[in-house]
């Protein structure tokens, strides 16, 4: 078991329309166009490192390690059901070595939006909470 001393790594990336794929196993997760007519593809699929996958709106899919590791509770299942939790509060508070966290964000037609997609070196359902 890895020591957790380190914050997760956030990188930047200058393109918004990247697939997106899992720096561990491979897998696509998210992102790219769907079609030869450039639809923005919008549907994600996690792997087994995938830690949370966001939006400057909200959460659309988070981890049960996130969940139990910031103490979690909601209301509701589904996305954007922890609304009155942030990235911000992933990226101060989560001290996993080898996470990371891919940021990109929307061009000026989208608005800017931000997403944001973070993952862990070790099989999330691996990862062991210390007290």
């Amino acid at each position: 078991m890895p020591a957790l001393p380190q914050k997760i790594q956030r990188i930047e990336l200058p393109e918004y329309f990247h697939p997106i794929h899992c720096p561990f196993c491979g897998k696509q997760i998210g992102g790219g166009y769907e079609d030869e007519a450039e639809t923005i593809a919008t549907e994600f699929a996690p792997c087994d490192h995938t830690l949370f996958i966001a939006s400057d709106g909200g959460f659309e899919y988070i981890s049960d390690f996130i969940v139990e590791l910031f103490d979690l509770e909601s209301p509701e299942k589904g996305p954007h059901a922890f609304v009155r939790f942030s990235v911000d509060e992933i990226e101060e508070g989560l001290l996993l070595e080898g996470s990371i966290m891919f940021a990109f964000y929307g061009p000026p037609q989208v608005g800017f939006f931000g997403a944001y997609i973070g993952f862990s070196q070790i099989p999330v359902d691996e990862i062991q909470i210390r007290d």
